[in-house]
C-alpha cells in the first residue's frame, strides 16, 4: 500500500498515456491495421514464417514475427492486427521506460513524469516514426537506448566489487541495443545487403541530394522534429545547470555520453553523406529531447524550491507536448 502511495503520481501519468494512446485501437483498430508500407511489408515477413520462407531484415523483426504467429495459432488473432497492438503497446511501453530512466537519473519524479509524455507527444519524431510503420526503430530509440544510458548509470554510481551485476546489465544492454535493429548496428546479411546497395546504387546521389534538402532545412527539424518549447528548455536547462554547477557528479557521464551520441549522430545526418540522413535526422531528435528531460530533471532537482525556474520548465515541457497530443486526440 506505501508503493502505490508513492508511486501514485506515475501511475496516473501512465493510466492517462495509455488511455490516450489504446484509444485508437480499442474503438478505431480497423483503420490502423495497415496503413503505410512499413507496417505492410512486415506483415509480409510475418507471413512468411508460416511456410519457413521469411527473410528477416534484423533480430528485432524475428523474435516479434515468431511470437505474433505464435499468438496468431493461440488467439486466433489476426496478424494484422497483433502487429497494430504491438505498435500501440510499444509507444505506451517507451513512455513508460522513459519515465523510470529519467527519474531514476535526475531523482525528479515530475520530469520523470512529464518526460513519458515528451518523449511520445512531445518529439515530433517520434509520432513521424510511428506512423511511417518503423516501431522497431522506435523501439529501439526510447526503450533499448534509455535502458542503456540507464546501465551507465548504475554502473558509474556503484564502483565496487558489488557492481557485477550492473556491469552485466549494462553488457546486455549494448549487446540488445547493438543487435536488435540497424539504429546502432547491422547486423544481418538482408540489411547489408539494403545498406551496401543504397551506397553502390546510381540514384543513391539523387536521393542523398534530396535528403540534403530536407535534413538542412533547419525549421523543420528544430520545430518539427526536436520541438520548439522543447528546444527552450533545453537551452535553458543547460544554461541554468552549467552556471551553477548543479550536475550531479554520477550524472556526468550519462549526459557525456548521451551528448557525444547525439553529437556524432547529428553530424552523420546534416552532412549528408549517407542516402538515409532522414531517418539519422530524426533518431537525432529524439536523443536531444532524451538529454533535454535529463537537464529539465536535474534543474527541477536542483532548484525544486525555485519558484520562477521550476514553472518556467515544467510549463515549456507542457507546452512541447500539446500540438501533437491535440493532432492525436483530433483521430479519436
Amino acid at each position: 500500500m506505501e508503493k502505490i502511495k508513492e508511486y501514485k503520481y506515475n501511475l496516473l501519468g501512465i493510466m492517462i498515456l495509455s488511455s490516450i494512446i489504446l484509444t485508437l485501437p480499442v474503438f478505431f483498430g480497423n483503420q490502423y491495421l495497415a496503413i503505410n508500407n512499413d507496417t505492410i511489408a512486415h506483415l509480409k515477413v510475418f507471413e512468411a514464417i508460416k511456410i519457413d520462407n521469411a527473410n528477416f531484415l534484423y533480430l528485432g523483426q524475428r523474435i516479434t514475427g515468431y511470437e505474433l504467429v505464435w499468438l496468431e495459432k493461440v488467439t486466433g488473432i489476426s496478424l494484422s492486427e497483433l502487429f497494430m497492438w504491438f505498435n500501440f503497446l510499444a509507444l505506451v511501453i517507451g513512455g513508460i521506460v522513459t519515465m523510470i530512466v529519467i527519474e531514476k537519473i535526475t531523482k525528479s519524479k515530475v520530469a520523470g513524469i512529464l518526460s513519458m509524455f515528451v518523449i511520445t507527444f512531445g518529439t515530433g519524431a517520434i509520432m513521424h516514426l510511428f506512423w511511417s510503420g518503423t516501431i522497431f526503430n522506435i523501439i529501439e530509440m526510447i526503450i533499448l537506448f534509455p535502458i542503456t544510458l540507464l546501465a551507465i548509470y548504475l554502473v558509474s554510481i556503484k564502483r565496487n566489487k558489488r557492481n557485477i551485476r550492473n556491469i552485466l546489465f549494462l553488457s546486455l544492454s549494448i549487446v540488445a541495443l547493438l543487435i536488435y535493429h540497424p539504429t546502432f548496428g547491422i547486423q544481418t546479411a538482408s540489411t547489408q545487403q539494403l545498406a551496401f546497395a543504397a551506397i553502390r546504387s546510381p540514384i543513391t546521389e539523387q536521393i542523398i541530394e534530396e535528403q540534403k534538402e530536407l535534413v538542412m532545412n533547419i525549421p523543420f527539424v528544430i520545430i518539427g522534429m526536436i520541438g520548439g518549447a522543447n528546444l527552450t528548455t533545453l537551452i535553458l536547462s543547460s544554461w541554468i545547470i552549467f552556471k551553477k554547477k548543479e550536475v550531479l557528479a554520477d550524472s556526468k557521464i550519462v549526459l557525456a555520453i548521451g551528448s557525444l551520441i547525439a553529437i556524432g549522430i547529428g553530424i552523420l545526418a546534416f552532412s549528408g553523406i549517407t542516402a538515409f540522413s532522414s531517418r539519422i535526422t530524426m533518431n537525432f531528435a529524439i536523443i536531444v529531447n532524451l538529454i533535454t528531460c535529463l537537464l529539465a530533471g536535474l534543474v527541477l532537482k536542483n532548484r525544486q524550491d525555485n519558484k520562477v525556474i521550476k514553472p518556467i520548465i515544467i510549463s515549456l515541457l507542457g507546452i512541447g507536448i500539446i500540438p501533437n497530443l491535440v493532432s492525436w486526440i483530433g483521430k479519436y
